[in-house]
């Protein structure tokens, strides 16, 4: 079973540094981001290119209807 996490804010800065650094140690990526879908789409490339899997997530994180029902999807 592959180990996957859900980092918030991962599309850019320090919460895209901790995607790198858990995908480089196996873990598949639920990459969240709030608005700027470019610089999800190069970060989850980037991720791929390292081998392994990633979902977008789009959502605010301050809406905890949205929140809850990205993450059951």
């Amino acid at each position: 079973m592959n180990k996957r996490v859900l980092i918030t804010g991962s599309s850019r800065g320090i919460g895209k540094a901790i995607a790198i650094s858990l995908a480089n140690a196996g873990y598949d990526i639920a990459l969240h981001f709030h608005s700027n879908i470019n610089a999800a789409k190069a970060t989850q490339d980037e991720l791929q290119a390292l081998g392994c899997k990633v979902s977008l997530l789009q959502f605010d994180v301050a809406d905890r209807a949205t929140v809850k029902q990205a993450i059951e999807q």
